[in-house]
């Protein structure tokens, strides 16, 4: 038995069985570019939404710190930002060139609060980091292994 369905492929393209003309056929194909733009692309936009940022992963004042945590070891993932006293929320992201801007909301040691830091990514593994109202300083990339057991990891 053979099952029989009301579409065809002509050209490469699905084209209704009781299409007439080519013209009946292409109409076809914009209806597929619709249904293609309707369910594919919003899929790929949101695999490009969690793309890893530059900032993302567990940063210390130096290689040694990486292993023995200082006050100065934070850690970066999407949505979360974890320091020596508390960890926060990131409310907001904005990149101005190269330099990133997070809004934050912490809480830690029964304490709540806001602040902003600024980021800047450097190449080699560096990143540069700037608190509201504080002297920049220099972080490394802690590498996996380097990181403490207790060390938050995602």
């Amino acid at each position: 038995m053979t099952m029989r369905f009301p579409v065809y492929v002509k050209f490469g393209i699905l084209c209704s069985r009781y299409a007439s003309s080519l013209e009946r056929c292409t109409g076809m194909l914009k209806v597929q570019s619709l249904l293609f733009a309707a369910f594919l692309l919003p899929s790929l936009a949101a695999v490009a939404d969690n793309a890893k940022h530059p900032f993302e992963g567990a940063w210390a004042p130096s290689a040694k710190a990486c292993a023995d945590p200082t006050d100065g070891n934070i850690r970066i993932t999407s949505g979360k930002y974890f320091e020596h006293e508390g960890s926060c929320s990131i409310v907001q992201a904005a990149k101005a060139g190269s330099v990133w801007t997070l809004s934050l909301s912490c809480e830690g040691e029964g304490e709540k609060w806001k602040k902003s830091v600024k980021l800047e990514p450097k190449g080699s593994g560096q990143l540069e980091i700037v608190h509201t109202g504080a002297a920049s300083s220099k972080l490394v990339r802690c590498k996996a292994e380097q990181r403490p057991p207790n060390w938050p990891a995602r």
